[in-house]
């Protein structure tokens, strides 16, 4: 689909955010389509308010760029594969606070409501505060 072979995660947020009219690879060259910023995975059908407050600005842009994960790794490229990781999203983000892993996108993190989105959608097992 594109040149540098991205995974399948990628290659649907290139096509969401630049090909709104499915029309094939996009031209993302100088005048090509602006950015749907408001794309959403098909697999986060019904779970929008969690992508776009959780996933879309604090999980996605590294989860979706290691092209080699290890094997506990998730993409959340869709809905159930996120609340499946209940366990893993529980222990790193909200007791030991490993994630986000950038520094500012953790700051960033913890001064928002998206924790309590996760608590609320997830019934996380800790307070997560």
């Amino acid at each position: 689909m594109y040149a540098a072979a991205p995974t399948t995660a990628i290659s649907e947020l290139i096509a969401g955010w630049y090909d709104e009219h499915g029309i094939g690879a996009p031209d993302l060259g100088p005048g090509g389509p602006d950015q749907v910023t408001s794309f959403v995975p098909d697999g986060w059908s019904g779970e929008e308010v969690v992508y776009r407050e959780v996933v879309k600005p604090y999980c996605r842009g590294c989860h979706v760029a290691l092209s080699d994960p290890p094997a506990a790794f998730v993409d959340f490229d869709n809905y159930p594969e996120f609340e499946a990781f209940a366990t893993g999203i529980s222990d790193e983000v909200c007791e030991r606070r490993d994630m986000p892993d950038a520094q500012v996108t953790r700051e960033k993190f913890w001064q928002s409501p998206a924790r309590g989105h996760l608590i609320g959608r997830l019934n996380l097992p800790t307070p997560c505060s």
